[in-house]
């Protein structure tokens, strides 16, 4: 496939791995596995139950990488700007931009967000590689939890191991069962749309950040909130008021909730999945994937792609 790239952050979307046609290597950077078709609703694997052993024994294998979620460059979250600022370069090095090359264009388009979260893995939202996304998939080894919303998380594998430096690092997956207390901020990353507009979108030139509050499940659930819609799969961030705050938008979709564990140490405890139309509306907060319903399907599909490939 010779029209999708991933990037890592670097201040810019420029490449660091890419997909090319047969995963050839002929591209910039590192090339993706190719040849696991992305799974079908009907055919899509559900996440197992969790293990009785606990996320510590899911994510103890030596491979794990253990150094996870440390930045060398620290992120600014003392200037807390309520409508979002851009981010300090290097700061989130885990970040990961998926691109697309429409047909007869020379230039790469952003379309989703990810997270490195692993020597060969990227973590995203499994809605980002439907039909008008990143639709040419086929060359990719994606594995899809499910396409619907209630299981909107996807991981791809890359062809060689992503090496970490000052400028790429991992994000922790969460090592506890354990839900974010109503009012905690965690922080939202992504190239995604900076205007909200129901039409036009206007793609960040730079990495942009956002701190969010957690919004009680009981309350998202709510009617005038997003109703039945949200399941115990998902976190509810952002604020009630629209006036000049922050939301994931357009874009941000497959990047993270990150929340910090400590004093230095960042778990991606969110996938973004959806919201609003125009992206900041009242009693409609930013909706994202629980990353800690999914881990013991994350280390199951490591473990599977391992012996089987």
């Amino acid at each position: 496939m010779r029209n999708t790239q991933f990037t890592v952050d670097h201040g810019s979307k420029k490449p660091i791995f890419s997909t090319v046609a047969n995963a050839a290597g002929s591209g910039t950077g590192q090339s993706l596995h190719p040849c696991i078709q992305p799974q079908s609703p009907s055919t899509a694997q559900s996440p197992p139950p969790r293990s009785k052993y606990g996320f510590p024994f899911l994510l103890s294998s030596p491979d794990w990488p253990k150094d996870c979620g440390l930045p060398h460059f620290k992120p600014n979250t003392v200037e807390r700007i309520v409508s979002g600022n851009e981010a300090r370069p290097h700061s989130w090095p885990w970040q990961v931009s998926l691109q697309v090359r429409p047909r007869g264009s020379k230039h790469y388009v952003h379309v989703c967000g990810g997270t490195l979260i692993h020597k060969s893995w990227v973590l995203t939202a499994a809605h980002c590689f439907q039909k008008g996304k990143a639709e040419d998939a086929s060359s990719w080894r994606i594995v899809l939890a499910h396409s619907e919303l209630d299981y909107d998380i996807a991981l791809v594998k890359a062809a060689t191991d992503i090496q970490t430096s000052n400028f790429i690092r991992y994000a922790c997956l969460p090592r506890k069962q354990i839900n974010l207390k109503p009012g905690h901020y965690c922080w939202v990353t992504g190239w995604g749309d900076t205007r909200g507009g129901k039409e036009n979108v206007s793609l960040a030139e730079a990495l942009n950040q956002a701190r969010l509050p957690i919004i009680d499940y009981m309350t998202c659930r709510q009617k005038k909130f997003w109703g039945d819609r949200v399941r115990d799969s998902m976190i509810c961030a952002g604020f009630r008021d629209t006036e000049g705050t922050p939301a994931a938008c357009q874009g941000d979709s497959g990047g993270p909730l990150l929340c910090q564990v400590g004093r230095d140490r960042w778990e991606v405890r969110g996938i973004v999945s959806f919201g609003p139309i125009g992206c900041t509306v009242e009693n409609k907060p930013s909706v994202f994937t629980r990353t800690a319903a999914y881990i013991p399907w994350i280390e199951a599909t490591r473990i599977r792609d391992f012996f089987l490939h």
